[in-house]
């Protein structure tokens, strides 16, 4: 009697789990990205809480890009620094905006870009002067 598989069996079992799992490893996302979309997803919040903090106290907020320290700072009407974010996947280019205000009424005083590398690809924050809209660009 045989009572197991045969090698033919075995190996077409094997060969069959083989390109299943080759399939899902090629389908994965690389940690690098994610770490990256959440970087950009970060600072976007960073924005939006300015333009909130600037309405809700009714005062300015001044954004700080410091290239150097390759950090965004938000400083209040009174010179203390609120909040910051120092990036870590993204660093930002040399011709970049390096100050703006959200003022009282949630409004930017200036318009530019803030330009970054990210993972060796390009991401722009344009904003627009009024409303404190900005969209990125990747």
């Amino acid at each position: 009697m045989n009572n197991g598989f045969s090698l033919m069996e075995s190996m077409l079992t094997l060969f069959i789990v083989s390109l299943i799992s080759f399939v899902v490893m090629i389908q994965m996302p690389s940690n690098s990205g994610s770490l990256v979309d959440r970087e950009i997803e970060n600072i976007r919040y960073f924005f939006h809480n300015a333009q909130i903090s600037a309405i809700e106290k009714g005062e300015r907020n001044v954004i700080f890009v410091y290239q150097v320290a390759n950090e965004i700072m938000r400083i209040n009407s009174d010179g203390t620094i609120e909040e910051s974010i120092v990036l870590e996947q993204c660093t930002i280019k040399t011709n970049s905006m390096t100050r703006f205000s959200y003022l009282p009424n949630g409004d930017t005083n200036a318009f530019g870009t803030i330009r970054l590398n990210c993972a060796n690809s390009d991401v722009n924050f344009i904003f627009q002067i009024q409303k404190g809209r900005f969209r990125v660009e990747q």
